[in-house]
């Protein structure tokens, strides 16, 4: 098997990205970007809205806080 690394200029992989995006013929959002007025809780409940999740901040904070602990335990590896 063979691997390959290819590694481009931050300004080539952004023209990159555009040509991406203006070749998408599509009406499809390719991705959502978080408004910066709003909170993360905001923006998540606008998306966990229409799915009729029932999201709870006291188990999404803890469960952040378990993601940064194990973040942090695999950066001191």
């Amino acid at each position: 098997m063979k691997t390959q690394l290819i590694v481009d200029s931050a300004e080539d992989y952004s023209a990159w990205v555009q040509s991406q995006v203006a070749q998408s013929t599509s009406n499809e959002a390719i991705a959502l970007v978080p408004n910066s007025d709003r909170s993360d809780a905001d923006y998540l409940s606008a998306l966990a809205q229409p799915l009729d999740l029932d999201v709870d901040a006291a188990a999404l904070s803890h469960l952040h806080a378990h993601h940064q602990a194990a973040v942090a335990s695999a950066d001191i590896r």
